[in-house]
């Protein structure tokens, strides 16, 4: 319910608090309205956009005021021209005459149906135009046409069987996958079209795809090869198919410039193209696409009734997918779900009304729901239920329910029935509290009705809007009488007094005095008058409040004082009032002793310091401060108090500041909140779970109560691995690890279970349900309480069997090309060998081996050349591999795995471009090398200089190679590593040659190494490929942090001379 409030305080002439006035407004009806219009204006928009006919409204003058897009693909003009257009002029004159003729009809409210020749919207074709009359109250106000193009005619009973037979396929259907790939076989069965495929992603894969073998014999028309089948999907043209939410027909894909892919298309034998969207209540599930393997002028078929079948199947994945949410929101969500049968029995109850009252779901079955409310509140009841019955619903129906343990809640239901189920649904909020205070309100609304002060509420001086009965007993005046003789200003003796009240009220917010008034009777009386003012959001005066008191009555009032102090030390609230000068409490009422545990002659030496352990003396001067300055009225948060045995509950607490006398007081209200904030706390940790299920929508999501020993597995262990979602557990986890990897992944879990950490990754390899292993990358996220020990983790398991595979080949292909290099060099050593004995041997043929030679030369170039040219063709197969993948990790590895092989072509480049063919130009590699890398770090927002010092000395090839591969691992550490935040930098590189000895030093002026930092104990795939690389040059390896990282590798050369 929507309320709008309004709160005045009343105050006794000591300026404490006595009492307040509410006064609420119900504006449920009016937000409601305001909520369905916002909602019926966005359906009326949606159904005119996706209506399958071109839609013109316009006025009565017949001008377009409103047009879809297929009026725009009809007349051929954009929405901006219709707009100035006269939809008659449009029509040809046989039309006109039809709805002239017509016209009568339509203004009574019928809908004119006419067929006609279109001439004026492109190129002729027969229409069917529908018209039909808007009306605002009992006027015509606009006119809504249809323009329906109906020259081709369609196989409706082909369409109707289609209709039929998709929805006997689905509602046998087992599983959603199951249905789509039936929808796909009758399309396939009843269209022109030989090939179908859905883009649905809540299936838990990404596509359903079917052959229709049957209709084009054993010639598999579109995908024939896995490869292709990989490339081509509709997921790559999206945002032409699934971005539109409209149907999309393409005669021949080879004209259309949307699909971008032509070649792929062609190459599958694909050549015309429908696609249609999922559409259910306006929100889209996916996309259907239809290939045929040759053109199509239009589909043999009514988009219409496609459509239709497509609303099907969306309402049908609609329902699977409510049913399955319905089940997690009726078990997690805290508000008290129950579904009861028409013979008086709950069939269901949720966990949270289960454990409200405290009864088992055994128990609810076996009591009747007639046996469980108050008997006060029976015959309410009863009316309720026939009502239900009848198909009624009952809102915010208020009941007391028995508890197990004999006590009574409060309960408010909203229910709806279902009669061809013969069940009500009921759904409940525990309101027991509310009640407990309402009826405290009304208490206290009871108190000012019957209190012995005159109270009066006006507008203004001149206008009064209510009195309670002690007013018009006391003074004789009522609301009309009063507001007869000009309002309260014509009660004053003295004419200038209302003039000083409102003057006082807008400087201090009160005032009050002993005034002379007249009674009713004409007779002047001395009253004593305290007067407030409610303020509106300007600042302005809303109500004037005054409260009479008759002086010679003051002893009785003094008398009511002492009532409502009775009824403060009795309510149901803890109420506290703080000294402002000593900080202790002055008074404490019988509540909050008893809440507390303390005596109130404990009183004394009390101070908010010693029941709230959340804020120190510092703190409460600051939360005091801005009532005591006036800077706010009244200030609210939550703490926690203490008991006197230790124990903590939680709190809302709300101060207000009053005046008696020269002595300022803090008026403390508190409200226990134990019940409110452990549903928060339930709730919070429900918002929790289904936010880190967000993360990893695409995966096989799980989730671990180690407190209570649960689990739960999500639908994509059944994608995945064939599981079954509901066996999920940690042993059952535990038991399809592979059993090289089960001790290796359960000893790292409890590692950081065990720790602080809140992060867990790692790879390792799970059975599935037929008995196959797959790799996968397992994440999760470890929730801590507030002692730091690990009470649920959650996470995802992802698929990397494929990329597992891809680094096998590639080590593989590395393999063999490393022993086809190695092959050819002997060959040429060998060949090389006996060129020199025969030299030796015979120097008449030495100009002969001086030209077989050079010939050899010419050979190794080119072994060197062709090296680097498989390199580059490896480098762009990686390239294309990572920009096809999904997950960051991915790409990272394959563009690491990239610039690896750039750094050892490079070194074949300068073999072959070098005359000496055994060893290169190290200086020269070096700033070609570093170049390379600087330039694929371009996009850095950090500005970093490379400085190289190298001496020019020649590597041999055994050495040049690792030393590059060395050279760019570090080099791009510190591109990546070095200078998060920073704006520059500076990396250096040194290489230097002393006889035999050679030093090549990488430093960089970052963030430098982290502490206890280890290079031989790096686990990082960059610095173990560094270790093996130093230890392959034989070779040393120092590293330090001073201004940066630094690293030093010192090696000798070993080539033969």
């Amino acid at each position: 319910m929507w309320v709008y409030t309004a709160i005045t305080p009343f105050l006794d002439p000591e300026g404490r608090l006595t009492h307040s006035v509410h006064i609420c407004k119900d504006i449920t009806q009016r937000k409601n309205t305001e909520q369905a219009l916002k909602e019926s204006e966005k359906l009326y928009r949606s159904l005119i956009e996706n209506y399958s006919d071109a839609i013109f409204i316009t006025d009565v003058q017949g001008r377009i005021a409103i047009a879809n897009q297929h009026a725009e693909l009809l007349t051929g003009s954009p929405a901006a021209a219709l707009m100035t257009t006269n939809l008659l002029d449009l029509l040809p004159a046989e039309a006109r005459s039809q709805l002239s003729t017509g016209l009568p009809l339509i203004l009574q409210g019928k809908n004119l149906q006419i067929e006609s020749k279109m001439k004026g919207m492109g190129a002729p074709f027969t229409a069917s135009i529908a018209v039909g009359a808007i009306t605002e109250g009992n006027r015509v106000s606009r006119f809504f046409f249809t323009i329906k193009d109906i020259s081709k005619k369609v196989d409706y009973e082909k369409d109707l069987a289609l209709l039929n037979n998709t929805s006997r396929a689905l509602s046998s259907a087992y599983s959603l996958k199951e249905g789509a790939t039936a929808v796909l076989q009758l399309l396939c069965q009843y269209t022109g079209f030989q090939y179908g495929e859905f883009w649905m992603p809540m299936l838990g894969q990404t596509h359903t795809r079917m052959k229709a073998y049957w209709e084009a014999g054993n010639d598999y028309w579109p995908v024939t090869s896995a490869s292709i089948d990989r490339t081509w999907d509709m997921a790559s043209e999206k945002k032409h198919l699934f971005g539109t939410g409209k149907p999309y027909f393409v005669p021949d894909i080879r004209l259309d410039a949307s699909i971008r892919r032509k070649g792929v298309a062609l190459a599958c034998g694909l050549q015309a193209f429908f696609s249609i969207p999922i559409v259910y209540r306006n929100k889209t599930l996916g996309v259907l696409g239809l290939w045929a393997a040759q053109r199509q002028e239009n589909p043999d078929f009514d988009p219409a009734h496609l459509q239709s079948l497509m609303e099907k199947l969306g309402a049908e994945i609609e329902r699977r997918q409510n049913n399955e949410a319905f089940k997690k929101f009726f078990t997690l969500t805290p508000d008290l779900f129950c579904i009861i049968g028409f013979d008086g029995l709950p069939k269901r109850a949720n966990p949270a009304l289960q454990e409200l009252l405290g009864y088992s779901a055994d128990d609810y079955g076996l009591l009747p729901v007639a046996e469980l409310i108050h008997p006060d509140d029976a015959e309410r009841g009863r009316a309720a239920l026939e009502k239900i019955y009848r198909g009624d619903t009952c809102q915010n129906l208020e009941l007391r329910i028995r508890c197990k343990d004999a006590s009574y809640r409060w309960l408010a239901f909203t229910t709806q029935s279902s009669l061809a189920d013969n069940l009500i649904y009921l759904v409940g909020r525990d309101i027991t509290q509310q009640k407990q205070q309402r009826e405290e309100l009304e208490r206290i609304m009871i108190a000012i009705e019957n209190t012995s002060d005159a109270i009066g509420i006006a507008t203004s001086p001149e206008e009064v809007v209510y009195t309670n009965a002690a007013f018009l007993s006391t003074l004789g005046w009522d609301v009309p009488r009063m507001n007869a003789i000009g309002g309260p200003r014509g009660m004053f003796v003295d004419p200038a007094v209302p003039t000083r009240i409102i003057e006082d009220l807008y400087a201090l917010g009160q005032w009050e005095g002993d005034i002379d008034i007249y009674d009713a009777y004409g007779s002047i009386r001395l009253f004593y008058l305290r007067c407030t003012a409610v303020l509106d959001e300007q600042q302005q005066f809303k109500y004037l409040v005054g409260i009479f008191i008759d002086v010679a009555q003051k002893r009785q009032a003094q008398e009511e004082l002492l009532k409502l102090n009775q009824a403060v030390e009795d309510s149901g609230n803890e109420v506290y009032i703080i000294n402002t000068i000593t900080r202790k409490f002055s008074y404490i009422n019988k509540k909050g002793l008893d809440n507390l545990g303390y005596q109130r002659n404990e009183l004394a030496s009390l101070s908010p310091l010693d029941v709230n352990p959340d804020y120190d003396r510092l703190q409460y001067k600051k939360l005091f401060h801005p009532l005591l300055i006036g800077q706010e009225n009244s200030l609210t948060y939550q703490t926690t108090h203490k008991r006197r045995d230790g124990s903590l509950y939680p709190v809302e607490v709300y101060l207000t500041l009053f005046h008696h006398g020269s002595e300022t007081s803090i008026m403390a209200h508190a409200i226990d909140i134990t019940e409110r904030k452990q549903a928060e706390e339930e709730l919070r940790i429900i918002n929790e779970r289904y936010r880190l299920v967000t993360k990893a929508t695409q995966d096989a999501i799980w989730d671990w109560d180690l407190v209570n020993k649960k689990g739960y597995f999500g639908e994509g262990y059944a994608t995945l691995f064939g599981q079954d979602p509901s066996l999920g557990s940690l042993p059952y986890w535990s038991d399809h690890l592979h059993p090289l990897d089960r001790d290796r992944v359960l000893a790292n879990l409890t590692r950081v279970v065990n720790s602080l950490r809140t992060e867990w990754t790692i790879e390792y390899r799970y059975r599935c349900a037929d008995g196959s292993y797959k790799f996968v990358k397992d994440r999760g996220y470890v929730i801590r309480d507030a002692d730091g020990r690990a009470i649920r983790i959650t996470g995802a398991l992802a698929d990397i069997s494929e990329h597992k595979n891809s680094e096998e080949l590639l080590r593989q292909f590395n393999a063999e090309l490393e022993a086809k290099v190695t092959q050819k060099t002997a060959r040429l050593a060998t060949t090389l060998t006996k060129m020199q004995q025969e030299m030796l041997a015979r120097e008449q043929v030495e100009a002969n081996l001086h030209q077989s030679l050079q010939e050899k030369e010419v050979l190794l170039k080119e072994i060197h050349h062709r090296v680097k040219n498989n390199m580059a063709i490896i480098s762009g197969l990686l390239s294309l591999q990572a920009r096809h993948s999904q997950q960051p990790e991915v790409r990272t590895l394959f563009r690491e795995s990239q610039q690896r092989i750039k750094s050892m072509a490079l070194t074949h480049e300068l073999l072959y471009q070098h005359k000496n063919l055994s060893r290169i130009n190290f200086q020269k590699y070096i700033q070609e090398l570093t170049q390379g890398i600087s330039y694929s770090f371009r996009s850095s927002q950090t500005s970093v200089q490379l400085q190289i010092q190298a001496d020019a000395a020649d590597l041999d090839i055994v050495q040049a190679v690792p030393c590059g591969l060395i050279l760019n691992e570090l080099i791009t550490n510190a591109y990546k590593y070095a200078f998060h935040g920073k704006q520059e930098g500076a990396i250096a590189v040194k290489f230097k040659q002393k006889g035999d000895l050679y030093s090549l030093e990488v430093s960089d002026n970052g963030h430098g190494l982290p502490a206890q930092f280890e290079s031989s104990q790096s686990t990082s795939l960059g610095m173990q490929l560094v270790n093996s690389l130093v230890r392959q040059l034989g070779g040393s390896l120092h590293s330090y942090s001073e201004g940066g990282a630094h690293f030093l590798i010192t090696f000798t050369d070993t080539s033969p001379m």
